[in-house]
């Protein structure tokens, strides 16, 4: 007779994105993330990701942008100003992971359990200060949330940062140097002393998707975007019901 093991459970980890995710609808998370019998649009999503990978390369690289998209580059001599290779750290695509416990850990450890990855688009430390930006390719959202949960990474992986401004900005709306700055970006000023009370209200969302995933509930939440943008066709609340 065969002895049948069972394979541990997988250590929870998370990242923005998911928590993001679960909170505008659990069932579709789950579909998603835990059944994987539905997909994203992959056409969106390559899309998006040529366009960060482009970015990248212009930040790191000096790699020119494409002519229909030239007039992006203001933010890149922003981002850059006063940019001195031997007093300031650059980096484009930061993966960054921490513990249960705010340590540093690799982002794929081995040896430490990772409890929450994050990657950064656009990375900028000088001496106590840092610049962070997330570039969005999607329509206009702006969360707090994001920016905060960056931050935490980046304090806790640079001890020597105290201040942080970080931002995101939204590429979609910007389609020519006629667009005021503020039209396209969502900013903040983040200190260590702002972690403690982001995180008491944050906590809560981050165990309601482990609780989640530990009981194997995810209930749907029906919104707009269920008639026309849901996967999910076998869900009562999707559109396809109706036709």
């Amino acid at each position: 007779m065969v002895e049948v093991i069972n394979a541990p459970p997988k250590p929870f980890a998370w990242s923005f994105s998911a928590v993001d995710n679960f909170h505008t609808c659990a069932k579709l998370y789950y579909h998603r993330n835990v059944a994987k019998d539905v997909s994203d649009d992959t056409t969106y999503r390559s899309q998006g990701q040529e366009i960060h990978d482009m970015l990248a390369k212009r930040l790191l690289s000096a790699r020119e942008l494409p002519k229909h998209l030239r007039h992006w580059e203001r933010w890149f001599d922003e981002f850059l100003d006063d940019c001195d290779r031997t007093q300031v750290r650059l980096n484009a695509e930061c993966k960054l992971a921490f513990t249960a416990d705010f340590e540093p850990c690799n982002y794929f450890d081995k040896q430490r359990r990772v409890w929450c990855r994050t990657i950064i688009d656009a990375l900028k430390i000088k001496g106590h200060w840092a610049k962070v930006w997330d570039w969005k390719t999607g329509r206009i959202k702006p969360d707090v949330d994001q920016l905060m949960l960056c931050s935490t990474a980046i304090f806790v992986h640079f001890p020597e940062v105290k201040e942080i401004d970080a931002g995101l900005i939204f590429l979609k709306e910007d389609t020519g140097p006629h667009i005021p700055r503020n039209d396209c970006t969502h900013e903040i000023r983040v200190t260590r002393a702002d972690l403690e009370p982001f995180w008491q209200r944050y906590i809560h969302k981050v165990n309601a998707l482990e609780r989640a995933l530990r009981l194997n509930d995810f209930q749907p939440n029906p919104s707009g975007l269920c008639r026309n943008h849901c996967p999910v066709t076998s869900c009562q609340h999707n559109g396809h019901h109706d036709a």
